[in-house]
């Protein structure tokens, strides 16, 4: 109820002329949910653009995009020899892409599946990662097909109401992602996950390895985090929302047996 989908659309709608198809990652839960948004908010876009991948081998969206891309490229090679640049961007503006949009579940993330591999191949320039906390766990097989997908698009949006569950070192995946060499923390030489761990999480040594579990320059941190995170709280956007109530309703149990 904070409007991140409406957000996360609004922005990558500035690019749908030149730089998309654009992917969408999400839980399976909510994979039929963003068509309903995007017909909602963007009536447009035709239902039949809008591809939801529906399993492993669902990959012949792949197809139509790449026939599209080298149609386009030939195009622009031919009439580059022979129109002006205006001219070109107005024919290249013209003709959209068959499918616009893309929507894959984190669960089809694996190795085994023929769609992980296919999604690499497209190239897509334009990524919304739906609740991205999904790739917390830097050594999952998820994040590490994810992430190189995050790295090489031109626009990411990750959207998150917990980005991080319980400790720092689950933002290191969402923020490798928007920016691979970690300028965000140092302008001139940027930071790696062992510096990162052992300046925001206490990386202490153990027997069994380095223990990254813990907390440290939290308020370091959280100013770091400002300049990739826009964080938007209910009483900013839902004004009229009533204060949480909480209340105890005694249950009683009928049969005394089950009381134990």
């Amino acid at each position: 109820g904070l409007g991140k989908t409406l957000t996360s659309l609004a922005i990558m709608l500035a690019y749908q002329q030149t730089e998309w198809p654009l992917l969408i990652l999400c839980p399976a839960s909510l994979r039929y949910t963003w068509p309903t948004e995007i017909e909602k908010w963007c009536p447009w876009i035709p239902s039949q653009s809008i591809h939801v991948a529906r399993g492993a081998d669902d990959v012949h969206f792949a197809a139509q995009i790449q026939k599209w891309r080298h149609q386009k490229h030939q195009q622009a090679a031919t009439q580059s020899q022979s129109a002006s640049p205006e001219d070109n961007n107005a024919t290249a503006k013209k003709k959209k892409c068959p499918i616009q949009i893309v929507i894959v579940t984190y669960s089809l993330l694996q190795n085994r599946f023929q769609i992980a591999n296919t999604l690499r191949d497209c190239e897509f320039q334009c990524i919304i990662a739906d609740e991205s906390h999904n790739l917390k766990q830097l050594t999952s097989q998820r994040c590490q097909l994810a992430l190189p997908l995050l790295q090489s698009s031109k626009r990411l949006v990750l959207l998150s109401g917990t980005p991080a569950l319980n400790r720092p070192v689950e933002l290191w995946p969402q923020l490798s992602a928007l920016d691979a060499k970690g300028k965000m923390f140092d302008d001139d030489n940027g930071m790696r996950y062992s510096e990162y761990t052992k300046r925001y999480c206490n990386a202490r040594r153990t027997r069994f390895g380095y223990d990254v579990k813990g907390v440290s320059n939290a308020d370091e941190l959280h100013v770091r985090l400002k300049s990739v995170m826009m964080r938007r709280l209910k009483n900013d956007v839902l004004r009229d929302l009533p204060s949480k109530q909480r209340a105890i309703v005694p249950v009683g149990i009928v049969d005394k047996g089950k009381e134990r």
